[in-house]
């Protein structure tokens, strides 16, 4: 795998803010109302998500795998 440079949490929300805003710029209005609903529900499972990619984390590391 390649070089990895970690970024910040906060960093990478100005970036997926700043990608949400350029696809939300290219639609209809229509559908922006559809998407900001669909990301409040994708906001709610957000805990569940990081639950469930930590545990896949240390199931890696417990076989070896990552440093």
């Amino acid at each position: 795998m390649g070089r990895r440079n970690p970024i910040d949490p906060e960093r990478m929300g100005q970036i997926a803010g700043k990608v949400a805003v350029e696809i939300l710029d290219e639609i209809e209005d229509a559908k922006v109302s559809e998407i900001l609903s669909r990301w409040d529900e994708l906001k709610a499972l957000m805990p569940t998500a990081f639950e469930i990619a930590q545990a896949a984390r240390e199931a890696l590391l417990k076989k070896g795998y990552g440093a």
